[in-house]
């Protein structure tokens, strides 16, 4: 449900685009590098699956970001 929602909202109106391209911009960026600079990993060190998967979606959560400022050419 949530993807074809999003879908949805990508493929309106151009005014409603740049909306959301500020707001995902915001969100997926400093998200990603405050998450990045300041994890919370429940107290699970390096070799734990918890601390890796923090880092590995955060920086997901970066790059994507990254993609749609370009791509928006924001």
């Amino acid at each position: 449900m949530f993807p074809t929602s999003v879908h949805c909202l990508l493929e309106s109106k151009p005014q409603i685009q740049k909306y959301i391209t500020y707001i995902l911009y915001y969100w997926l960026l400093l998200g990603g590098i405050v998450s990045l600079f300041m994890p919370d990993t429940f107290g699970f060190g390096f070799p734990h699956f918890i601390f890796i998967q923090t880092f590995i979606y955060h920086g997901l959560q970066l790059i994507i970001g990254l993609q749609i400022t370009a791509a928006r050419k924001f």
